[in-house]
């Protein structure tokens, strides 16, 4: 049985209504393109065995898995490093998921021949190399192979490697306590995914995701001597967001707080609802700190950093996928980006990188203004296994759009299907799912009596998958 952690397993809506590819199946047109029978046939993916799907794992070319049941059966069991799209939010996500046409594209459905009408779909929009994993995840664990639950393994699993490799300070919820009471110059930072802690938060604490402290947080100390103190709940992020102050070299004493309900509870710790104060982003003297900052950690982690004629020749390479994320908020993308690139803000990029990056060995290149958030990200992504990535430098120079890409799919004609049209889809009764796990609904599991042993199992249990290469990347 997979492991259990402290905190809550987050669930993503079902889609109401019908499956639209059960219904193109069905009418034999998508746009433009001609669908063949979802049945057995030349449109349906090419069965494979859960041995083949090891070695394609393991080979060091591109591949996708692409899991089509729904999310709740996905996160009661599903294989490592694959990527959920319930069928009904394919048409939608596939232009940004799936961008390169040969990519290999590896289906599990749950025997309902979902797997056959996604093959039909997209043979329908030029892709080729479509599998389906025989037996799905049954016959995964039938080969022994391990299987994992929840919707955030990879980062969970992360977060407590980097915590040992790099033996982050942690503090109790009792210290935070004890600290605030006699009165110690201290900063509190809630590090989770942007807005998440307006449903709770310890009180006193500023709003600042992750991969955005390094930008924001060196303005706020008022000498070496305050303590930064890092929260979240999830305790991969409180890790990874003051792991990388200390790698970045700020000279303040930094601590990730080990947080829960029970801890808040048990301490009488004040809390507050309802609130969220985002930590300002910094301008001058404490700007150009904050990127001397980041680029001490590229330097010292290798990170590579790319001008826009190179990024120009990695997109024009037809055997790759290039994926290019603008790691910033929300907010300031929409105000204005790079042409081409796809929103994920760099903490989430990291701690949802499953729903981000299906096609494992393609390459990154990662965008903000000031060189900051993406470098911080790079350093995160290079040490879970994602070694060719890369940061723009000068992100956000030349023309930007104010919205975001509204490339069709592959293979589409002028009058087929935009993945990323919010109007168009509406117009057609679709939905256009831009963070299908937004709107979560929780599901508790099970406080385990050891925390640190269950995150240590899991970390045991990804490390012997041939999909993860966690590692630290010092460059000497």
């Amino acid at each position: 049985m997979s492991p259990t952690y402290p905190g809550t397993l987050m669930i993503q809506p079902e889609v109401a209504g019908n499956d639209p590819l059960r219904e193109v199946s069905a009418r034999g047109d998508a746009g433009g393109g001609t669908i063949r029978s979802a049945g057995a046939g030349a449109g349906a993916a090419r069965p494979i065995s859960a041995e083949v799907l090891r070695d394609m794992q393991s080979d060091g070319n591109e591949v996708a898995i692409i899991d089509l049941r729904e999310s709740r059966a996905f996160l009661r069991s599903h294989l490592l490093a694959s990527t959920n799209v319930p069928i009904a939010q394919l048409e939608a996500r596939l232009p940004t998921l799936l961008p390169r046409l040969t990519t290999r594209i590896v289906f599990i459905d749950a025997g309902d021949g979902a797997s056959d009408r996604a093959a039909a779909f997209l043979l329908s929009h030029g892709y080729s190399a479509l599998y389906a994993l025989r037996g799905g995840v049954g016959a995964w664990q039938s080969a022994g192979y391990g299987a994992f639950q929840g919707g955030v393994v990879m980062a969970l699993a992360f977060g407590s490697f980097v915590e040992r490799a790099c033996a982050t300070p942690a503090i109790e919820t009792s210290q935070l306590q004890q600290w605030r009471t006699q009165g110690r110059d201290l900063v509190l930072i809630d590090a989770r995914r942007g807005g998440e802690n307006s449903n709770e938060s310890i009180l006193g604490a500023l709003d600042c995701p992750a991969a955005e402290m390094l930008l924001r947080v060196p303005a706020l100390v008022r000498s070496t001597a305050t303590a930064i103190v890092v929260t979240s709940g999830d305790p991969a992020l409180a890790v990874l967001g003051a792991q990388s102050l200390r790698d970045a070299g700020l000279a303040n004493p930094v601590f990730s707080l080990k947080d829960d309900r029970r801890a808040r509870q048990a301490t009488g710790t004040p809390i507050t609802r309802g609130r969220s104060r985002l930590a300002p982003e910094p301008g001058g003297g404490n700007l150009l700190r904050a990127r001397r900052l980041a680029h001490s950690l590229a330097t010292r982690f290798g990170i590579s950093i790319i001008d826009t004629k190179r990024l120009a020749a990695m997109r024009a390479e037809a055997d790759r996928t290039t994926y290019v994320f603008d790691v910033r908020l929300r907010q300031p993308y929409a105000s204005g980006h790079l042409r081409g690139s796809v929103n994920a803000p760099g903490a989430e990029l990291v701690s949802l990188v499953e729903n981000h990056l299906p096609v494992r060995h393609a390459r990154l290149v990662l965008v903000d203004r000031h060189e900051v958030q993406s470098i911080v990200t790079a350093h995160w992504l290079r040490q879970m296994g994602w070694i060719d990535v890369h940061v723009l430098r000068g992100g956000l120079e030349g023309p930007l759009e104010t919205w975001r890409d509204t490339r069709r799919l592959p293979g589409a004609s002028s009058a087929g299907v935009s993945g990323n049209d919010p109007a168009e889809a509406a117009a057609r009764g679709l939905r256009v799912v831009e963070r299908p796990w937004e709107d979560l609904e929780a599901l508790p599991l099970e406080v385990t009596a050891d925390p640190s042993a269950a995150a240590l199992d899991l970390l045991s249990r990804v490390e012997r998958e041939p999909s993860v290469s966690f590692a630290i990347h010092i460059r000497a």
